[in-house]
């Protein structure tokens, strides 16, 4: 009680004297530490003795856990409604360069020049789909950031359209997704995909819907599909840690999914286009996908003890995803991850602000 009594004095104090020297953007930060300050103060006298230690973890601070998808669209507004509008101008402007590139005539060339910075925060829940931290857990969440540079000259329309989702601020954005299927085949990680979006038929004409509105509907956003759709890769699927997408496909998601090599698979030439490379991997993510238990109906194992395995695993997802309200439990498809990974942050910049 005395430590928020300080706290709430000081923080008062502060903004008193921000206040009357007209400086509004020292307030506002003033005011945004004061309530962290306040807000971990609060965790710490409300919590009992074995939480405290997550609770005064610096990093987790500012990432409080959650377990739904609509307290990850809340957060992640907490953290828009924070960002300056530099930040704003400066992607936007970004996204703009990014569509005149894919629009042009000049066509791509094969060129690994970075010519956008995205990054992406991740999460990996634990087996039992939760992701509050614990002393000494067996299996602990996984969360890091990945960089991924852009190789727009190589692919500028496919990469003028994963751009354009990672920079967008409402329910389309990368940010509020999810990273969903392990494609074995393959070896990719799928991510992106918006449950909802559909395509429908106006007079001979594929439009994409989502709930009652259209999406990429004007007519340079139509020129853009048709684009990326014909656009060949430049790169060989050779190596992990590729950023690409699906460009022969019947499935509308797939216009606005992205998948992740795990290992190196020529055999995706054909349909998907290399638009881009992870640059940094401090977490270890993508090794940590590619160990993620997923749905095989056709699956054969060795053993009764494997199989075990993979039933429990299954039958743990399956409810826990019912106990917290999640209706993806209903639509399970093969090579669906069983556990929970989420997009919980994505940032887009021009490479040479980097």
């Amino acid at each position: 009680s005395v430590l928020l009594v300080v706290v709430t004095v000081a923080g008062l104090s502060t903004q008193k004297r921000l206040s009357s020297s007209k400086d509004n953007k020292l307030l506002r930060k003033s005011e945004r530490r004061r309530k962290l300050l306040v807000s971990s103060i609060c965790s710490i006298v409300l919590a009992t003795p074995e939480k405290i230690k997550a609770a005064t973890t610096a990093k987790w601070l500012k990432d409080v856990p959650i377990e739904s998808l609509d307290q990850a669209a809340s957060r992640f507004e907490q953290y828009s409604s924070e960002e300056s509008s530099e930040e704003d101008v400066s992607a936007q402007s970004t996204i703009e360069k990014a569509r005149a590139r894919g629009l042009s005539s000049k066509g791509a060339k094969k060129s690994d020049k970075p010519t956008e910075i995205v990054n992406l925060g991740i999460r990996i829940a634990r087996d039992d789909g939760t992701f509050a931290v614990r002393d000494n857990d067996p299996d602990p969440p996984t969360q890091g950031q990945i960089k991924i540079a852009i190789f727009g000259d190589a692919a500028p329309a496919n990469a003028a359209l994963f751009l354009e989702f990672a920079a967008r601020q409402d329910e389309l954005s990368y940010a509020r997704s999810l990273i969903d299927q392990i494609d074995m085949k393959h070896s990719i990680a799928i991510g992106g995909r918006v449950r909802g979006l559909e395509d429908r038929d106006l007079f001979g004409e594929k439009i994409l819907i989502y709930g009652n509105r259209e999406v990429l509907n004007t007519k340079t956003d139509r020129q853009l599909v048709s684009l990326a759709q014909n656009e060949g890769t430049q790169f060989s699927h050779n190596q992990p840690g590729l950023l690409t997408r699906k460009v022969i496909s019947n499935d509308p998601r797939d216009l606005v999914a992205f998948a992740i090599t795990l290992e190196s698979n020529p055999s995706l030439d054909s349909d998907w286009t290399v638009i881009g490379k992870v640059l940094d991997d401090p977490a270890h993510i993508i090794p940590k996908l590619a160990t993620l238990p997923t749905y095989q109906p056709e699956a054969r194992t060795d053993s009764e003890i494997a199989a075990t395995v993979f039933r429990t695993e299954y039958d743990t997802f399956r409810s826990v995803a019912s106990a917290i309200g999640d209706s993806r439990v209903s639509n399970v498809f093969p090579g669906k991850i069983l556990r929970r990974v989420e997009i919980t942050r994505c940032s887009v910049s021009s490479s040479s602000s980097r």
